[in-house]
Formats: C-alpha cells, structure tokens, sequence
C-alpha cells in the first residue's frame, strides 16, 4: 500500500512538471469561457436584403436563441443610428421613408437604399452580436408626388403679395394637392410678420403693412404636395415636401412705401456723409 502511494505522487509529480494535468487555474479559465459561451446570443437566421416600392410597407426578421436560456433583447438600426421603437425580432416599416422620420429628416432625402442591421444582445446577462447589414432599395411608387422644381427666394416690392411656385407630378396620374406653410406658422409673430396663403402650385403670399419705414422681416416657406385622391391630412407615404425658400419682406401700404422711395436719395447722402467723416 505505502509503495503504491509513493507510485501515485510520483506520477502526479511528473505530470504537474511536464504540462500534462490542469492546474485549478485553467480549470477555472476553461469554466468560464464556457460560461461566456453559453451566454452569448447565436444567430441562426439573418435578415434578407429586399427590393420594395417607396409607399409599400416591408418586414425584415431575425430569429437567434441564447444556449444557456437567457432571455433575448434586438435593437434595429438604420445606417448607425437606431430606430426608434424597433426593440423585437422583427422590425416592420410601413414605408420607405418612415426610416427617415424614424432618424428626425423631415424631407425624403436623394438617397434610395437603406443599410440595416440588428444587434441582438442577452438581456439578463453578457453577451451581443450584431445581424449582417441588409440592404432595403427603394423603387419610385406610382402615387408618389415627385417634385420636379424647387421654389425659389424672392421678395416683396411695390405690394405686400408675392409668388412662389413649386412643380411637381405624380406617375400615375392623379390630381396633386398643394398646401404650402412657414416654419413661423401662418399669421404669428409680431403683427408687421403676420401674411394670408392663397395655395397652389403657384402660391400667392400677402403680407400685412409694416408699422413703420423701419421694419422689414424674414420669413422662409414650404410647399406639402400630396396625392388628392388621399387627402391633406393623410399621414401615409403618398406625400412630398419642397426645398424652403425665403420671403424678404418690406411693405408699408401704398402711401408709405411711395414716401419710402422718396426718401432713398437722402439716405444715400447720410451714408456718403457719415462714410467721408
């Protein structure tokens, strides 16, 4: 019996010395990376790229597990910001430029593809790994408003009413709708900023007479073309916004803006004036 134990440390010995048996310190490393494993989410179905119209709602999935039974959490992004709200396995746009609203772009911008990943990461625990990108184009819809011409900067002159116009067309067809609005709001501001719409495609834009030779203001405006078959207030894909333009105003009523031109030679003389002094 004592012979076989000397046996038994001498081979235990030789062991330890050559490498062979584990140490509790790579008992414990081998453990835990096991562990880590076991935590860290799989992915066992990636999303598909897709071709869709720009006013057709489209789906992508992803389906993963976690081995030691975590539970499972997905964030969605688009391009390197994420969606809003996109928190599950599979994200759901009802249109193509939804993503932009979901990103805070308030106007469809010239881009027609959308990179898209999902990270899925463990909940409860350590551990994400990121879907493949996938790549979303757009293909134009026929009931989109597509806006062929900008409006463009102008400003008031003898009268207080101006023109902008803005050109668009929709494919297939249907009436177009224009609502045109400032950032300002219509008719706020002081009372020198306040105007009336008259909407169109060319839009004509009064604005009230300033209080005094003065004032002048600034203000910028937009156009809303939508499909009329929808309705103005439809919050679907079927719409488009213009470009801002700008509306420099100076408008005092006929009789001031008549003694505002009068005046114009003797403050060119001030400015010479003071410029010589």
């Amino acid at each position: 019996m004592k012979y076989h134990k000397h046996l038994c440390v001498l081979l235990l010995t030789l062991l330890l010395a050559f490498g062979i048996a584990p140490s509790a310190a790579a008992e414990t490393e081998i453990f835990d990376v096991q562990s880590n494993d076991s935590a860290m989410p799989v992915i066992t179905r990636q999303p598909e790229s897709l071709t869709v119209l720009c006013c057709e709602e489209f789906t992508l999935s992803v389906e993963a597990y976690i081995p030691n039974g975590d539970e499972l959490g997905y964030q969605w992004y688009h391009g390197g910001s994420s969606i809003d709200g996109a928190t599950g396995p599979t994200l759901t746009v009802p249109y193509f430029y939804k993503l932009y609203y979901y990103n805070f772009l308030y106007t469809f911008p010239g881009t027609r593809r959308a990179s898209i990943h999902c990270r899925v990461y463990n909940k409860t625990g350590i551990g994400q790994v990121e879907s493949e990108k996938v790549t979303v184009t757009m293909e134009a819809c026929p009931e989109m408003p597509i806006i062929t011409r900008q409006p463009s900067n102008t400003r008031t002159y003898f009268s207080g009413t101006v023109s902008m116009s803005v050109g668009a067309h929709i494919p297939s067809g249907s009436p177009i709708g224009y609502a045109w609005d400032s950032q300002s709001g219509n008719g706020s501001g002081s009372a020198w900023d306040r105007y009336t719409i008259v909407d169109g495609p060319t839009a004509r834009i009064t604005f009230q007479p300033h209080a005094s030779l003065s004032q002048f203001g600034m203000c910028n405006f937009y156009c809303l073309v939508y499909n009329e078959n929808d309705s103005e207030v439809y919050s679907g894909p079927h719409r488009a916004w213009s470009d801002e333009a700008s509306v420099i105003h100076r408008w005092y009523g006929l009789v001031g803006t008549i003694a505002y031109y009068l005046l114009a030679p003797v403050r060119v003389l001030q400015f010479i004036f003071f410029w010589w002094l």
